[in-house]
């Protein structure tokens, strides 16, 4: 009895050891698996992070190229250097869109699709992955929990039998000895048999699920250290392709700083060219082209002409009414032109008494004031 407790407490302690190292090998499977998948989500914001840029700078490029256009369109409108100035503008601005298109297609294209594509594959490889791993886990659990139950089977039959070989030897202990019939003696022999086969069975049946359930345990393994390999390969891969897509989009943004510095640079003849001078002679030729004086109209009434039916004195009191409105103009236009005078008088000797426009104001009030009263005479 003492050699089989402590062949029982080996192999419980030999099973508890096999537990922990399997139990510390799925944490290990565990953590692998969920640092790869975080891995695979970052990879997969960032490929949405740059698609995002793409469609934005997509978006940019056409909002400015509408807006050269406007600006080509408008340019186009006028003459000289300042409009030629704002011609080249627009013109920049469209180029500008064009680098931002270009910029938009070469990271849709060159880093975001090949990016996605490795990431895509690899998703698809580490599903494939652990639900291989998940399969032989679950095999070897339930084969576990087979062996669990049939191991306390087997234990249940062997104190069975233990108790049935000792019938009939109990008094024996204590200095009685009893004596069995023959009958008993061949009844008690059938129960040990039985019994002795019912844990022949016990043991085979638990030593057949011991077998099977390490069996699992080694496919599990197996199949663990096969997907640990492969999630090392792909993680090298996503790094490896990460680095090269970083790379890619380093080159992209430091080939478009130097192209918007070249198109700033070509701005600055046009910009330079720009001559106010030169612009006002088209308005200056414009101006001497004609005159700005329109066809003056008189007061014209209707007493003055002789040829309209009138009484004599209405017609005379109308006139003297008329040359009284007349000569009452007058006399307010002459005192409006001698205190414009002499406010004018009054700029001139004190130049900082007034602005330039100020005084621009007084000479065309005083040119007016003597057409009014050239008007009269």
């Amino acid at each position: 009895m003492f050699d089989g407790d402590e062949d029982t407490i080996i192999s419980r302690v030999g099973v508890t050891l096999r537990r922990s190292v399997s139990r510390k090998g799925l944490n290990s499977f565990e953590e692998l698996r969920k640092y790869v998948k975080d891995g695979g989500d970052m990879a997969k914001e960032i490929s949405n992070i740059l698609q995002e840029r793409s469609d934005l700078d997509a978006s940019y490029a056409k909002g400015l190229s509408k807006l050269a256009a406007k600006m080509m369109k408008v340019s186009r409108e006028s003459s000289g250097t300042i409009a030629a100035a704002w011609q080249a503008v627009g013109s920049e601005m469209e180029a500008e869109s064009e680098l931002h298109k270009t910029l938009a297609v070469s990271l849709s294209e060159d880093l975001v699709k090949p990016f996605r594509h490795v990431i895509e594959t690899q998703h698809r490889t580490r599903k494939a992955v652990e639900v291989t791993v998940d399969k032989t886990a679950r095999s070897l659990a339930e084969w576990r929990a087979a062996q669990a139950k049939a191991k306390k089977q087997c234990y249940m039959c062997a104190r069975d039998n233990e108790k049935m070989q000792d019938v009939g030897f109990g008094d024996s202990r204590h200095g009685r000895l009893r004596t069995l019939s023959e009958k008993e003696t061949v009844k008690l022999g059938l129960k040990r048999r039985k019994s002795e086969e019912a844990l022949r069975k016990a043991d085979v049946e638990y030593y057949a699920y011991c077998v099977r359930a390490e069996r699992a345990r080694l496919d599990w393994e197996a199949a663990t250290n096969r997907g640990s390999r492969c999630f090392q390969a792909m993680e090298e891969e996503r790094l490896t392709q990460m680095r090269d897509v970083a790379s890619q989009y380093l080159s992209v943004v430091k080939n478009l700083g130097p192209k918007l510095v070249q198109s700033a640079d070509r701005l600055n003849i046009p910009i330079a060219c720009c001559s106010i001078d030169s612009d006002l002679q088209t308005v200056v030729s414009l101006r001497s082209a004609g005159s700005n004086v329109s066809e003056q109209l008189l007061p014209d009434f209707y007493a003055e002409h002789m040829s309209n039916v009138m009484n004599r004195d209405r017609r005379k009191e109308t006139l003297e009414k008329c040359l009284n409105l007349i000569c009452g103009d007058i006399e307010r236009e002459k005192r409006a032109k001698t205190g414009v005078e002499n406010l004018s008088r009054a700029l001139q000797e004190n130049p900082n008494f007034g602005t330039d426009e100020s005084q621009q104001e007084i000479t065309d009030k005083l040119k007016h004031v003597s057409k009014v009263l050239n008007l009269y005479v």
